[in-house]
This record gives C-alpha cells, sequence and structure tokens, in this order.
C-alpha cells in the first residue's frame, strides 16, 4: 500500500473509501474539537495532521507539508473546498459545481472523523480500552481497503484516539496527541494574505508556476 505521505493516506481514508456520487445533505453535527495526530510509518518517519472541525466548517492542516484542505457546508449540504497553499501566497477555491464536475463528494462526517460510518460498522468490535486523557474508547478490528486494521475508537467526538493500518513496510499509524474544545478565540479561520484562484479558471492559468506544478499534482490523482 503507498502510504508515501500522511495527506495521500488521509485523503485515501476520508475521500477515495467515503466517496458516493451526489453530494450529501444535512446531518447532525459532530461535536466541535481541535484534534493533532501523528501519522508514523515502519520506517519511523513521521507527519502530523491537525484537524479543526465546527458547524459547517471541517480544515485538515497538514503541518510539515504546509498546506490546509478547508471545506465548508451550507445549510442545503451544499460543499465548498478551499486548498491553501501559505508558502506559495496562494489557495485554489473549488465551488458546489466544481467539486460536481469533478465528482468529488465526500461523506461530511468523515472528512470530520477521517473514517466514515460504512468504515466503522465494517470492524468487529474487541473490547474497550482506555485511550488520551483516559478517555473510554472501543477497540475494532478488521481491515479497510483490504488492509488489516485495528482502530481505537472514541465514541464521545466520533475521532479515532489511534488506527493502525496495513502490516511490515507498509504499515502506518495513526495516533491522536491532543483534543481540545473548538471554540471561537481557536477555531476561527486564519487571516493569510493569499491570493485565492477559481479552480474553474485554472486551464487558462497555465503560464502561473503555481498552478501548473497544482494541475500536474491533480493529474496524478491528488483526489
Amino acid at each position: 500500500m503507498g502510504m508515501a505521505a500522511l495527506p495521500r493516506l488521509v485523503l485515501v481514508l476520508v475521500l477515495v473509501v467515503t466517496c458516493a456520487p451526489t453530494l450529501v445533505h444535512a446531518q447532525a453535527e459532530l461535536p466541535a474539537v481541535i484534534a493533532r495526530f501523528e501519522l508514523k510509518r515502519a520506517d519511523g518517519s513521521r507527519e502530523h495532521l491537525e484537524l479543526a472541525r465546527c458547524p459547517g466548517r471541517v480544515e485538515h492542516h497538514f503541518v510539515e507539508r504546509g498546506y490546509r484542505e478547508l471545506w465548508l457546508r451550507d445549510a442545503r449540504g451544499e460543499l465548498e473546498h478551499v486548498r491553501s497553499f501559505p508558502r506559495d501566497g496562494k489557495s485554489v477555491h473549488y465551488t458546489a459545481g466544481d467539486l460536481r464536475t469533478i465528482s468529488l463528494a465526500p461523506d461530511w462526517s468523515a472528512l470530520g472523523s477521517l473514517l466514515g460510518a460504512s468504515e466503522l460498522a465494517s470492524l468487529e468490535a474487541k473490547g474497550t480500552e482506555r485511550a488520551l486523557d483516559k478517555r473510554q474508547a472501543r477497540v475494532l478490528l478488521g481491515s479497510l481497503r483490504a488492509q488489516p486494521a485495528r482502530l481505537v475508537w472514541l465514541d464521545d467526538v466520533a475521532l479515532p484516539a489511534q488506527l493502525s493500518l496495513g502490516r511490515g513496510k507498509s504499515k502506518v499509524v495513526i495516533t491522536l496527541l491532543s483534543l481540545s474544545a473548538c471554540t471561537p478565540a481557536l477555531c476561527s479561520p486564519e487571516k493569510a494574505e493569499l491570493r485565492s484562484l477559481e479552480f474553474a479558471d485554472l486551464g487558462d492559468m497555465e503560464y502561473d508556476p503555481f498552478v501548473r506544478r497544482f494541475l500536474a499534482q491533480e493529474s496524478h490523482g491528488h483526489h
């Protein structure tokens, strides 16, 4: 299993596994939290993901990679998406229509939990254990994407305390390092001076080196 980067693993779990042919509609909101995760590979390398979620908003911050994935949902269940690249001073905005055009329709709850309900249902309960801050967690075993998986799941916040996926050299372990309430002070969107580019306009902007790199990445299956 190719797990060369934390962004790709998270996108596999959240987007590929949980994509549906149409956009989701309104669902019960998950608890508003900020969670910090570490991904450790079998070779000892590590990366970190910060997840912030509150009603109508989920953001994934890939710390070492230096970019953010923001998802917004309106009252109708329509999604918008923004990918921000502070090091390049730019962001790319996908409207709901853009997402439909490229058939990108992630499960909203999976965006905020890293795993969807169908993935949880596919795993078998194997007891409980104490996880972060002595929280009660369920232990679930089975397979995800044909890989052996062990999940320690926190029902109260709908997040993994730990997810082990794969075996041997392909094994990766995602561990929840910290968890706090997503208060307005902590979860307010960062105001960065980024030039916002519309996804629909990128085809006419290939003179821009950033756009060329971005489109090349997209053509290699970012989504």
